[in-house]
């Protein structure tokens, strides 16, 4: 009786734990905010938008590679740029060096298919150390067809950080569960 006593008590005192172990969702569904990071493009009369929340350089054996990445701002859409080249600098990137994609949820709703040369492409307007800014269109996957992608543009703070390689997992908080 004492053992499913402490269970029952180990077991309340997890789910307690966990539940109070929130994400901090702040920025990801309060909107735009002035003077941070962003993106966004239209798809026919649909605007999304939202902040970059992640853009990195990564170097690769035969080059580089781009990654921005942010939640959109209604926090139900996530936006992934990738360009992978031999050096990234301001200039156009075309298929199959672009790799676009916005999914809601675990949904993709739009996708470049890298395979189709030409279609979408991704501007370069400006690199720094710190800052990358740039522009996107072309034609995407949805539903089955095609559409076209127009007015793409995003802004994003350079980090320093390369993500974890295969078979890591990298975890962050804003706050600890304790603060």
């Amino acid at each position: 009786m004492k053992i499913l006593n402490r269970l029952a008590s180990l077991t309340v005192f997890l789910v307690l734990s966990v539940a109070a172990c929130k994400k901090e969702k702040s920025l990801e569904t309060g909107g735009i905010v002035s003077g941070l990071p962003q993106w966004e493009f239209a798809e026919n009369a649909s605007k999304f938008k939202g902040i970059v929340d992640t853009a990195f350089i990564e170097d690769l054996p035969n080059g580089e590679r781009l990654t921005v990445e942010g939640p959109s701002s209604d926090g139900t859409g996530t936006i992934l740029l990738e360009i992978t080249a031999p050096s990234i600098v301001p200039r156009t990137y075309k298929n199959p060096e672009v790799y676009f994609h916005y999914s809601s949820g675990i949904s993709t709703v739009y996708e470049s298919n890298p395979l189709h040369p030409d279609e979408f492409e991704v501007t370069i307007t400006s690199i720094s150390a710190t800052e990358v800014r740039g522009t996107f269109s072309g034609t995407v996957a949805y539903d089955n067809d095609s559409t076209v992608i127009t007015n793409g543009k995003f802004t994003g703070k350079l980090g320093n950080a390369v993500p974890p390689v295969a078979g890591e997992l990298l975890f962050w908080s804003k706050a600890s569960c304790t603060a």
